[in-house]
């Protein structure tokens, strides 16, 4: 009776309090789900597939009762854009909107959401120049066609090639790539500024000097380059040690830098090569 009344006690004790947790975690909803998770996995384990199946029951009905609620409210892609009445019946604008991609979980693909067959792949940018609104893998092409440019940096010819016109758009590959990794890319922002992908020193077309080759050595070209091309108030797009380079720059020079785009970062150095990841990878 002590162990059955112990139980009862520690029962709605931890019920409580996990219902604060939860009414504090409202405005996160990624926290609830989460600690939603870990009970439904502990209860799980300890009842086994009775309660699985249970649980699969209420989450389908809990399911279509979200979606017959939300149903009832009409959509807000059109909220502050009434039409009068007086439009009612007229063709709709030309180039709806597309759906939002559904957001990726934790590391998983990002999955992109494409329009219809029947609807143009191409929308009209700000600044009235046709811009390709999704990538198709029939858009990505091993052609490299960009005029070559270059720019003294320390006495060594620094490699980039650019297109567009307006505030600069900066892009900053990884280790071991080069500008070519962006030729597919360019095209696409070039209806939003002036695009510039740079080789680092040693990579690509750009010089190789006799240099360490470090790090440190990267981000004082980086800079340099920066500096000798006169960029001011730039967007930079960063690829894998390309980040830490970038957002090194971003880092000294703040005021220069309106917005950073990166991805697949490496944001610190290792002393050697075999600190670097697994003996598998390297």
């Amino acid at each position: 009776m002590r162990d059955l009344t112990k139980a009862a006690f520690s029962f709605s004790w931890a019920m409580s309090m996990f219902g604060a947790q939860q009414m504090f975690n409202l405005f996160r909803p990624s926290q609830t789900a989460q600690s939603f998770e870990k009970v439904t996995s502990a209860a799980e384990e300890e009842f086994g597939q009775p309660l699985q199946n249970i649980y699969k029951t209420g989450d389908d009905l809990q399911r279509r009762m979200v979606d017959a609620l939300f149903g009832v409210f009409p959509s807000c892609g059109g909220c502050g854009d009434k039409q009068p009445d007086s439009n009612r019946g007229a063709a709709p604008p030309p180039n709806p909107p597309v759906a939002p991609a559904p957001r990726s979980s934790g590391w998983d693909a990002i999955t992109v959401s494409r329009p219809p067959a029947s609807e143009p792949q191409s929308r009209q940018s700000g600044n009235g120049a046709q811009a390709a609104s999704i990538p198709h893998e029939s858009d990505i092409s091993p052609a490299y066609p960009f005029e070559p440019h270059y720019i003294d940096v320390f006495g060594s010819n620094m490699h980039y090639i650019e297109a567009g016109n307006g505030e600069p758009i900066v892009f900053i590959h990884g280790n071991p790539t080069w500008s070519y990794l962006w030729r597919n890319v360019l095209p696409h922002l070039v209806p939003y500024g002036r695009c510039i992908a740079l080789d680092l020193i040693g990579y690509g077309r750009s010089d190789k000097p006799e240099i360490e080759y470090q790090w440190t050595d990267h981000a004082r070209y980086v800079e340099e380059f920066f500096r000798k091309m006169g960029l001011k108030n730039v967007v930079v797009v960063l690829h894998d040690w390309g980040v830490s380079l970038g957002l090194n720059y971003a880092m000294r020079h703040e005021r220069n830098v309106r917005a950073i785009a990166f991805m697949e970062g490496i944001f610190r150095t290792f002393p050697q090569w075999n600190d670097f990841s697994t003996p598998e990878f390297r």
